[in-house]
């Protein structure tokens, strides 16, 4: 079978990206890496109308879940984890997914039944070779959880680091996504805009300090908060969703599992274990060497240029870390 993997326009049409998933290689990387990794000529297996996908009748099949991170919060470890269970078939940020929520012209319900159809192809597909589907999401899909919980009902977790901790690896290594304009670009828009602070909490205590690290500072602060707010509004209502800290993740095999219907199998622990020690050992030596020392020069701004901001984040982390719906 073929799959969807992104939209692309011709004469200002919107079309559908169609590939045939038989020689993807998922283990590991995101989605996109495995396509681009194919001959070039196998990088396209045809091309057709979205607005066929809206209106014909489509598989609608429900993913075993969904994982939603508020950025460099240990969500690559737990797909490598989720990985190692031979029955599951985990897709890593769907460039896809991410086209259709934030497509200005598609009408909510529009977006809802296109989610359902491209996820219900990939489930499908998933489900023909005897597994099941994981999507991790990319980080400010949060700002839609709204549509993907009226197009879904599987499980999904989310997942949180330390703010300061997200704040150092952002800065060290900036996505593209993120820069130091606020209110964020139109990445964020959606139902969950509003939960973004307002740029009173932006706006730096000292008037002569307005360099672009600062103002680059308060940007990743203000969007890690607008997050944290989205993960807890996804909680609030969903009763199934759970949440699960970046500390926590290492010895979470079982609770994984569970979670996402995965059965059980002799050594499934011992191959997750094994994943996230392979994850640490090729993580940058950076990390451990000067990390400690950058986190704490950021605190340290925060408290200078942006206090309010500082007493938010540790209030919205502290929510996190004895939320009622903690995973484990």
């Amino acid at each position: 079978m073929l799959i969807p993997y992104e939209l692309t326009t011709a004469n200002e049409r919107l079309l559908l990206r169609w590939i045939n998933p038989d020689r993807l290689a998922l283990r590991p990387g995101f989605f996109h890496e495995a396509v681009e990794a194919l001959p070039q000529e196998e990088q396209c297996a045809g091309l057709t109308p979205f607005d066929e996908l809206l209106i014909g009748e489509g598989v609608e099949t429900q993913p075993a879940g969904l994982i939603f991170h508020t950025s460099r919060c240990g969500s690559t470890l737990v797909c490598q984890m989720l990985k190692q269970h031979p029955r599951t078939l985990v897709l890593g940020e769907p460039f896809l997914l991410n086209q259709i929520v934030r497509h200005q012209r598609l009408s909510p319900s529009h977006k809802v039944a296109a989610l359902r159809r491209c996820v219900g192809l990939w489930a499908q597909w998933a489900g023909e070779t005897g597994r099941r589907l994981v999507i991790k999401l990319s980080s400010w899909n949060l700002m839609h959880v709204d549509l993907y919980q009226r197009a879904f009902s599987c499980p999904s977790l989310c997942l949180y680091r330390d703010y300061l901790s997200v704040l150092e690896s952002l800065l060290r290594g900036t996505p593209k996504w993120l820069t130091a304009d606020w209110p964020p670009p139109p990445l964020f828009t959606g139902a969950n805009a509003e939960l973004l602070p307002d740029a009173s909490l932006l706006a730096p205590q000292q008037s002569e300090a307005q360099s672009a690290d600062v103002k680059l500072l308060g940007a990743a602060a203000g969007t890690y908060l607008g997050f944290a707010q989205a993960m807890l509004a996804a909680l609030a209502s969903d009763a199934s969703a759970r949440v699960m800290g970046y500390e926590s993740i290492a010895g979470a095999s079982a609770a994984l599992a569970e979670h996402f219907g995965l059965e059980p199998y002799s050594g499934l622990e011992q191959d997750m274990l094994a994943a996230t020690q392979r994850y640490s050992k090729g993580e940058s030596t950076y990390a451990a060497r000067d990390a400690k020392d950058e986190i704490k020069r950021l605190d340290a701004q925060l408290e200078q240029h942006y206090p309010a901001m500082r007493l938010a984040l540790q209030e919205i982390y502290s929510r996190l870390q004895s939320h009622r719906q903690l995973l484990g």
